[in-house]
């Protein structure tokens, strides 16, 4: 009997978990739990093996690579990092991943689905079958629009952002975060990072730093303005093209002209790539895909007060 399983991770950054949310939508169940960066399974026993989505970011610890042979893999939505995580990391994954024994594993599960072009032309130089698949997130939800509520969500802003934000709008504005320290269990992550999408879902409109809080919202058909201060373009090639984006130095300058009180659709380029994830997970898993849905409009409608006396 085919088991299933889900990536969890070991950061206190919950864009991780909102990746795994998305994930769990084409699971048919999940029967144990894979970290991410060191295949640890817990108490579980993988010795039937399992189906899994292998997307996000890869990898923190490049010494690990590749994943056990009892996963059998659906290789999407992936970004090869040229990053060290820590210190103490020796080696670079997008060198460390695209040679011997783990470039052969990329070539065993191909094609890969990049999620972003940088990485998709990384795979593509190496011998690698690979196609932009863009992030996992475009298909969260249903894809319909859901009831606006008299809130902005402001997340992960720093200051100076934020206040010009303030003075730009008349609507209350709600400030957030993916940044948790607080720890606790994947499923306890897991409802946080459900509560912020909820969140989102039903804002009138979201101002953002954050690539896994820009992305979903257009998932969510929420408006939303992806102020661009990543160190690391490279990875934001390829999806800064769906977003409504500037630097903040634009932004400080009121460019571009972006009305908070009536915010402009999303111009709905993410659609086709959304289209193609949803259909080629439905075929790996022969399943259709369960959508995560938002918490209902009267469980949100709190946040209207705590937004105003922010």
């Amino acid at each position: 009997m085919t088991k299933f399983a889900l990536l969890t991770y070991s950061t206190n950054n919950l864009g991780d978990e909102i990746q795994s949310i998305a994930a769990r939508q084409f699971l048919p169940q999940t029967d144990f739990f894979v970290d991410r960066d060191d295949w640890t399974t817990g108490d579980s026993s993988p010795a039937d093996g399992a189906k899994i989505i292998l997307n996000g970011w890869f990898t923190h610890n490049p010494e690990k690579w590749p994943p056990p042979p009892f996963l059998s893999p659906c290789l999407i939505s992936m970004h090869i990092t040229r990053e060290r995580h820590k210190p103490t990391t020796l080696t670079v994954p997008s060198v460390t991943l695209l040679q011997g024994k783990n470039l052969d594993y990329l070539r065993r599960h191909q094609p890969v689905g990049g999620r972003d072009l940088w990485t998709t032309s990384l795979l593509q130089q190496h011998g690698v079958d690979s196609y932009f698949s863009g992030c996992l997130t475009l298909a969260l939800g249903a894809g319909a629009k859901h009831d606006r509520r008299n809130y902005i969500c402001a997340v992960d802003l720093p200051e100076e952002p934020y206040r010009i934000l303030l003075g730009r709008t008349r609507t209350p504005v709600l400030q957030l975060n993916h940044r948790d320290t607080g720890g606790g269990t994947f499923a306890q992550r897991c409802a946080k990072a459900g509560r912020l999408l909820s969140l989102y879902a039903h804002a009138k409109c979201v101002v953002t730093t954050r690539l896994h809080c820009a992305l979903p919202c257009l998932a969510l058909a929420t408006p939303v303005l992806f102020i661009n201060t990543a160190p690391d373009q490279y990875r934001l090639s390829g999806l800064i093209e769906l977003l409504r984006s500037c630097t903040a130095d634009a932004f400080a300058t009121r460019s571009p002209d972006f009305d908070f009180d009536r915010p402009p659709p999303n111009s709905g380029a993410h659609t086709p790539l959304r289209q193609a994830l949803i259909a080629r997970l439905e075929t790996f898993f022969a399943a259709p895909m369960r959508p995560f849905c938002p918490l209902p409009t009267a469980e949100i409608a709190s946040y209207d007060t705590l937004a105003a006396e922010a």
